[in-house]
Formats: C-alpha cells, sequence, structure tokens
C-alpha cells in the first residue's frame, strides 16, 4: 500500500479552525469561504478513514482521532515552518555585535557555530567585558545584544 501524503494547508486549515473556534473564522482568517473550509476537513477525514469532528451543541468539536491529527498537524507544520526559517534564513546577512561577561565566554563558541551554520551570511563582533564595560557599550549603542 502506498502511503497517502496530507496536504500541508489542509493541516493549517485544521490547526487554524482550532485554535479561532470554527470554520467561519478560519475561512476569514484564511481567505476563504466557509464551504471551502468545511470540503478541506471532510477530504482530511476521508483521506485519514475516521471522523474528527463531532456535534457539540451547536458547534463542532474534535474527536479523539481529532485531537491526535490536531497534535501530529501542529509538529508536521512545525518542521515546515523550521525548515523554511533555516533555509530563508541562509540568505540574512549583515552584523550582530554581541557583549558577553567573561563567565558565560566559554559556551560561546558552540553557540556561535549554531548561530554560523543557520546564518552563513551574518558576521558576529564579539566583546568579552566586565558588566559595568557592556552597560555602557549597550547605552552607547556599540553592541547590540
Amino acid at each position: 500500500m502506498i502511503p497517502t501524503n496530507l496536504d500541508l494547508d489542509t493541516l493549517r486549515t485544521l490547526a487554524t479552525a482550532h485554535d479561532l473556534g470554527g470554520f467561519a473564522q478560519a475561512a476569514d482568517r484564511l481567505g476563504r469561504s466557509p464551504a471551502a473550509i468545511s470540503l478541506q476537513m471532510k477530504r482530511l477525514q476521508s483521506e485519514l478513514g475516521t471522523p474528527l469532528f463531532r456535534k457539540n451543541g451547536r458547534g463542532l468539536s474534535l474527536t479523539d482521532a481529532g485531537e491526535t491529527t490536531l497534535n501530529y498537524a501542529r509538529r508536521i507544520l512545525a518542521l515546515n515552518d523550521e525548515l523554511l526559517e533555516t533555509i530563508q534564513g541562509a540568505s540574512v546577512e549583515g552584523v550582530v555585535r554581541l557583549g558577553c561577561p567573561q563567565d558565560f565566554a566559554a559556551i560561546l563558541p558552540g553557540v556561535l557555530s549554531q548561530f554560523s551554520a543557520i546564518y552563513p551570511r551574518m558576521r558576529m563582533e564579539l566583546r568579552v567585558e566586565g558588566n559595568a564595560a557592556l552597560a555602557d557599550a549597550v547605552e552607547k549603542s556599540q553592541i547590540d545584544i
């Protein structure tokens, strides 16, 4: 059996509808009609082969499968967004002026290495000094962080 690929847009719609409290609110936020949102949710239920919603008074609430789907959707979307931020962050360029007290200087190589991997076009200027000198440098706009 070939696995089905779930549509990220549909998963984002599910999360948005849940966060905003309904299909109509999600439709308004996403610039779609409530019918289009409803159709997306029906298609998602069909792809998963299980109901995701149950009637709750005048509204809908998530079934246990709906809660599970929402939790996975959030994780999938977070990974998607993280990938985009990482790749798009690679094109950010400029200079960051960092001040650090001597006490924390030992952790900087690892942190700066990770920063450079994510933002290879950024240049980091580092100042390691005492707290008073760093506070003065902040006041004079000589360091950013």
